[in-house]
């Protein structure tokens, strides 16, 4: 191979594997949900770790699959998502996730975050893909009618992409042609389920009173949450989130919904193997004070298995 030939090659690889992460997560199942959510608005803390909830968002989804479910039936789940800061400041992503294997397995994620470069060519005009999905998110943001002709044609549109962008630079198409799927395969997603979750976000860190003694996280100040940019005395550790959300889909003509529940923990710690054991010691806490219980599966999955049963 040339010098020329290699170097693209690098660069190439580079980009694609720049969207590639993995993360590692707990989630739980949870028996109470009013009182956990009193828990995580209240700041409490144990002895030796600190809360502190700093931001309700709201998500939007629309989750892909082939008409015979290619991505469930391999672990896998892929979602365009709308997140709502506020009323003003929206961001979008295209994901792609496998399934965790066990309860301590790390989640591979690949994401194509730039969405506002991409247009669709429509019947005057090309059109922004952000507001096509706009169109197909309106109803979820809006508690309104699902089959409308706006939507209908949103719908339309985002499969155009789909097809057109299937072997292209998309970095959840690559990996997903990367693990032996088809460029047919992918042209052939379509919306399964749409999707609607509130999230409670909580910082979890340790200060330098705390029993908790652990080294600082080594994060650079720019990349560190604004509350630890301001409070540089505490320690970031994990990252948390309580969910409560409703999927969708048309079955028989009618659209069903079923709701899902759960908590997840992140490790955040720069050292995986100690976040790995301060989040075992924070999820011992949980679970014995509010029997909470492990889950692996996705929320697109659990919904999934939800509507199979309906």
């Amino acid at each position: 191979m040339g010098i020329k030939s290699f170097i693209i090659l690098l660069v190439l690889t580079t980009s694609f594997f720049s969207f590639c992460q993995t993360e590692e997560q707990r989630k739980y199942a949870i028996q109470n949900f009013e009182i956990f959510k009193s828990f995580i608005l209240s700041k409490e803390s144990n002895e030796a770790l600190l809360t502190h909830f700093h931001a309700k968002d709201i998500y939007l989804d629309i989750y892909l699959d082939t008409p015979s479910q290619l991505l469930l039936k391999n672990n896998l789940s892929l979602r365009f998502r709308k997140r709502m800061v506020d009323s003003t400041n929206s961001t979008y992503a295209f994901q792609l996730k496998n399934e965790m294997d066990s309860i301590n397995s790390l989640r591979m994620e690949v994401e194509e975050k730039e969405l506002y470069f991409y247009y669709v060519q429509g019947h005057k005009k090309w059109i922004p893909l952000t507001d096509i999905l706009d169109s197909i998110f309106y109803p979820l943001e809006n508690h309104s009618e699902f089959k409308t002709t706006a939507t209908q044609n949103a719908v339309s549109m985002l499969l155009r992409w789909i097809h057109f962008k299937a072997n292209g630079a998309i970095a959840p198409f690559q990996k997903l042609i990367a693990l032996g799927f088809k460029v047919t395969d992918i042209q052939s997603l379509k919306p399964e389920l749409f999707g609607k979750s509130t999230r409670l976000r909580s910082h979890i860190y340790a200060n330098n009173q705390s029993q908790f003694t652990i080294g600082q996280n080594k994060i650079k100040i720019d990349k560190l949450p604004v509350f630890f940019q301001e409070n540089r005395q505490y320690n970031w550790l994990l990252e948390s989130s309580l969910d409560s959300s409703v999927f969708f889909k048309e079955i028989n003509g009618k659209i069903l919904n079923v709701k899902i529940l759960e908590y997840e923990v992140e490790n955040k710690y720069y050292q995986k193997e100690m976040g790995s054991s301060i989040l075992y010691f924070y999820e011992k806490y949980l679970m014995k004070r509010f029997n909470l219980s492990w889950k692996k599966d996705s929320k697109y999955k659990q919904a999934c298995i939800l509507f199979s049963k309906l």
